[in-house]
């Protein structure tokens, strides 16, 4: 009886991974970031990073990379094309097979910046 029982609790356990396997899968994190734009070509920016240190009480710049997706959605500013270096944003994104795909911009205006 015993063997039965656990034997229907593996067919279930595996039937539960089969079916509902994303379950178990780790969420894509959003994450957001604060910069200035450097430069914009085609579907790629790069953005001076604002890291703020908390220990040291001061800000650090860092640049990255990344990749504009088509369904990008923009604050704003009307296009991706519009966007160019020296505008301060905010951004959001999430790492993908080692990329990070930015899903939506926001342009600081000059009564914001």
């Amino acid at each position: 009886m015993k063997r039965l029982l656990v034997c229907v609790l593996i067919m279930l356990f595996v039937a539960g991974m089969a079916l509902g396997g994303t379950s178990f899968a780790q969420e894509e994190e959003t994450i957001s970031v604060y910069g200035r734009v450097v430069s914009v070509e085609g579907n790629t920016i790069t953005i001076s990073e604002v890291m703020y240190d908390e220990e040291m009480d001061e800000e650090n710049y860092r640049e990255a990379t990344y990749t504009i997706t088509e369904n990008v959605e923009l604050e704003n500013i009307d296009s991706v094309e519009a966007l160019e270096a020296g505008k301060e944003v905010d951004i959001e994104y999430t790492e993908k097979d080692g990329g990070k795909e930015i899903s939506y911009i926001y342009v600081y205006t000059g009564e914001e910046e």
